[in-house]
């Protein structure tokens, strides 16, 4: 990977991070959640079982 692909990528890694930290800690639903943050539950299903966020949600739940 370049160093632009990289950077953006660590980026996206960061923000889902968080994002899945954030829901994890509130007390709402998954779909009232990503409608308070315009985040479809369809993407958020997929961005936590596709990839290296999937690994993320593993360390998260551990």
């Amino acid at each position: 990977m370049d160093k632009l692909t990289t950077e953006t990528h660590g980026y996206h890694l960061a923000l889902w991070t968080n994002r899945i930290k954030e829901f994890r800690a509130s007390v709402l639903t998954l779909s009232r959640w990503c409608e308070q943050n315009n985040i479809g539950v369809k993407n958020y299903y997929f961005k936590t079982k596709t990839g290296t966020v999937t690994q993320l949600t593993n360390q998260l739940a551990v």
